[in-house]
């Protein structure tokens, strides 16, 4: 069984103070050790930058529960984990939609994929829920 399913299922009830960002950024680790790349020492503070930056989900508008995704991931080009333009703002779960944006746009459903268009698919996104209201 794959290292996320794990976690997922000996965690499906949350314990209190836990939040689905934390989760993210759990899984995230796990990623990163499973594919073998390791965090860089500014992560943390480009982290914190973009989300001051950046603070809202870029496909729904949410600001709460938002996690910093990279476009492309971290682990197949460790050179652009602390670049700007690599960094989007998604949210783990949309009051709007009733789904994880991170999840769905950013990783295709998936944890293990990731997205080569997340930039073109929160356009698209965007541009349905702009119509609406």
């Amino acid at each position: 069984m794959h290292e996320i399913e794990k976690f997922i299922n000996k965690n499906k009830a949350l314990p209190a103070g836990l939040t689905i960002a934390s989760i993210s950024d759990a899984l995230e680790d796990i990623a990163s050790r499973e594919f073998g790349a390791k965090r860089s020492p500014l992560w943390t503070k480009t982290r914190k930058t973009h989300l001051k930056r950046q603070p809202e989900c870029q496909a729904c508008g949410q600001t709460e529960s938002v996690s910093v995704h990279h476009k492309i991931p971290y682990h197949l080009r460790p050179d652009l984990e602390c670049s700007a333009e690599n960094l989007v703002t998604l949210c783990e779960k949309s009051d709007r939609f009733g789904f994880g944006c991170h999840q769905i746009i950013g990783h295709c459903g998936s944890w293990v994929l990731h997205n080569p268009n997340v930039d073109k698919c929160i356009a698209v996104v965007r541009a349905t829920w702009d119509e609406e209201d």
